[in-house]
C-alpha cells in the first residue's frame, strides 16, 4: 500500500491511517499489519507486522478484527480459531490468549479507559473481558445470530 491508498504519510499519524487501511490487509499470510507502509516510514517509525502465524492453509487461522488500545500500545485480535488475542504494540509480542467463545470472534473493541475488551462472535454472545487479566468478566447472551459487531461508547 502507498501512502497514496492511505492518506497521511506522516508517522506520528499511523494509529488513524491503520484505521483507515487495516481490513483490507488482514488476509494476508503470516502478516496482521501491512498497513500503510511506504518508503516515507522507515522501520523505527512504523509497525510494519506482528506474526500471528497465519497460514492460509491452516483452517480457523484468519483474524477477523483488531483494534487499538485507547493509548496505542496494544492491540487486541479476534480471530477464526475462537480467540481474542492481545499483543504489544511496541514489541509485536503477544501477552494474553483469551479463549472462552464457541464460536468465531468477529469484531473486538477496547473500553475508552482500557481496562476492558469487548468481542463479540459467531456463538452469539458479546465477552467483556479483563484487558490486563485476560479473565472473562460477564457473557452477554440474547441474540439470534452472529454478532458482528462492538463498540463502547465514548463516556
Amino acid at each position: 500500500f502507498g501512502s497514496s491508498h492511505c492518506g497521511s504519510s506522516d508517522p506520528k499519524s499511523l494509529r488513524a491511517i491503520f484505521h483507515t487501511c487495516t481490513m483490507a490487509a488482514l488476509p494476508l499470510a503470516f502478516v496482521l499489519l501491512t498497513t500503510c507502509l511506504s518508503e516515507e516510514f522507515s522501520d523505527s517509525q512504523a509497525l510494519a507486522h506482528i506474526d500471528t502465524g497465519y497460514d492460509p492453509h491452516v483452517a480457523g487461522s484468519n483474524v477477523y478484527s483488531v483494534t487499538w488500545s485507547p493509548n496505542g500500545s496494544k492491540l487486541a485480535t479476534g480471530s477464526e480459531d475462537k480467540r481474542v488475542r492481545t499483543w504489544s504494540a511496541l514489541t509485536r509480542n503477544r501477552l494474553k490468549t483469551l479463549s472462552g467463545h464457541a464460536g468465531s470472534v468477529w469484531s473486538v473493541a477496547y473500553s475508552p479507559d482500557g481496562a476492558h475488551i469487548a468481542s463479540g462472535s459467531i456463538d452469539h454472545s458479546i465477552k467483556i473481558w479483563d484487558a490486563v487479566t485476560g479473565d472473562c468478566l460477564q457473557t452477554l447472551t440474547g441474540h439470534t445470530d452472529t454478532v458482528w459487531s462492538v463498540a463502547y461508547s465514548p463516556d
